[in-house]
């Protein structure tokens, strides 16, 4: 009997961005994301000249901390993103085997525009924009102990679209679709390799990804 209650007492609230009084003027939305990348550059994002890049997706995650008032579609916060992928690649015309682990890390201050009942009374849209740092990390094992590894840091930018679904006063749903787009030029940071192996000297990454997750209202 109290677990219902308190489940009608929760209904009842007032849902964010609603036009009742009591909702707050000012709110925190706190997002956490998860899905996979596919990778769009050409050849994908490793590190290697001649690798087969048909197959590129990894998974990816996100946090989010946003602010915005009840009356304003401008709202403003903090993004962070990380993409991890594993893969073995045949390189040199197949002849040598390599396994590639890639990680891509990106934090960025956000801008966000927001579109209060979109479609429905507790769903809104979103668009957030941004421009950050980005860490680039491309570490590759071969089959005969030699090794590979370059680094990147630089300037990225970030585009999202996002539709979410507030089902109770502090919490929602959303699903969101984006981007991260950076012209890398990776160093090397450690070799022992014995051979001519041709590494990329640059890489156009433009890594979507699609993403469903959890937000909690503050």
């Amino acid at each position: 009997m109290g677990l219902l209650t308190y489940s009608c007492y929760i209904l009842a609230q007032p849902l964010p961005f609603s036009e009742d009084s009591t909702a707050k003027k000012q709110i925190l939305i706190l997002h956490a994301g998860i899905g996979f990348s596919p990778s769009a550059s050409n050849k994908g994002e490793s590190i290697w000249e001649d690798a087969d890049n048909k197959s590129t997706s990894g998974l990816s995650y996100s946090f989010r901390l946003m602010s915005y008032s009840q009356k304003k579609v401008i709202g403003y916060g903090v993004y962070f993103y990380d993409f991890t992928h594993h893969k073995n690649h045949y390189l040199s015309n197949q002849l040598i085997q390599a396994k590639e682990n890639t990680r891509i890390t990106y934090v960025a201050p956000q801008i966000s525009f927001i579109k209060r009942e979109t479609a429905f009374a507790n769903c809104f849209g979103l668009i957030d924009f941004g421009i950050g740092y980005l860490r680039y990390i491309s570490d590759t094992q071969f089959k005969l102990s030699d090794a590979y590894k370059a680094e990147y840091s630089g300037i990225c930018i970030n585009l999202n679209i996002g539709y979410e679904y507030a089902f109770a006063k502090y919490w929602g749903a959303k699903i969101e679709a984006g981007a991260i787009y950076a012209p890398i030029k990776p160093r090397n940071k450690y070799s022992s390799l014995n051979n001519t192996l041709q590494s990329r000297s640059r890489i156009n990454l433009f890594l979507p990804s699609l993403q469903i997750g959890l937000s909690y209202y503050l």
